[in-house]
């Protein structure tokens, strides 16, 4: 039902009749039909202030799904990546031959591989406005950046020990243990990129499927914004 609105001359009622807006103030005007004076319509303040406050409320919501879907695609990438890791390299960080004979090992693998590929396919879907080589960079510097971070903390524990003078003790990680883990990414790249390129599809699919009727659904708010209803 639309909200009252009636002429300030002859008090009919306009509710029913639509606002066009004026082309060189931008305001809603509608005109009586019984008398012909030309009204304002104008939505209520608070009207707009809640309305504001909705939108603000559904971008948060957004924000912390897709930083909530982020963390747990970064966080499965980095525990594939640590549980792989003895296979495919020994102590020297060098690259070893899987021993496949025992089952578990083409298991593990699989479930690395399939972990992989749903990582980069969901990241690709949760942001599909943004472009693929910038996701693909700010994806790699999380798992680089996590996948290391014990490290990083030291080295920066040492730094400030350093600067403020103090005597501590602090146990490095082995250069070793850090070029075993670097062993990991042209390995992982691949798949991540093979995911986001099914996170692309996904999300032309979901456009083709549902972005018609998105459209006439928008298309609809906002000649009804433009007009006033």
């Amino acid at each position: 039902m639309p909200i009252s609105h009636t002429c300030l001359n002859c008090r009919r009622e306009l509710g029913h009749i639509r606002a066009v807006p004026d082309p060189h103030y931008g305001l809603g005007v509608v005109v009586c039909p019984g008398c012909y004076t030309a009204v304002v319509r104008a939505r209520h303040p608070d009207i707009t202030f809640w309305r504001g406050v909705r939108h603000v409320r559904k971008s948060l919501q957004r924000i912390v799904l897709v930083a909530l879907f982020w963390a747990l695609a970064t966080g499965a990438v980095i525990g594939m990546a640590l549980s792989v890791l003895p296979l495919i390299t020994d102590g020297t960080a060098n690259y070893t031959l899987p021993s496949f004979a025992s089952p578990e090992v083409p298991f593990r693998i699989g479930v690395v591989v399939f972990m992989t590929l749903l990582s980069g396919c969901i990241v690709r879907v949760t942001v599909p406005h943004l472009k693929f080589p910038l996701v693909l960079g700010i994806f790699l510097l999380l798992v680089a950046f996590f996948l290391n971070v014990d490290w990083l903390a030291t080295r920066l524990m040492i730094l400030v020990s350093t600067l403020v003078g103090a005597d501590a003790d602090f146990h490095m990680l082995p250069d070793a243990a850090i070029k075993r883990r670097f062993l990991v990414y042209p390995l992982l790249i691949p798949l991540i990129l093979v995911g986001m390129a099914v996170g692309v599809m996904f999300n032309t699919m979901i456009e083709r499927g549902a972005g018609k009727g998105m459209l006439r659904i928008r298309r609809k708010r906002r000649k009804r914004r433009a007009r006033l209803d």
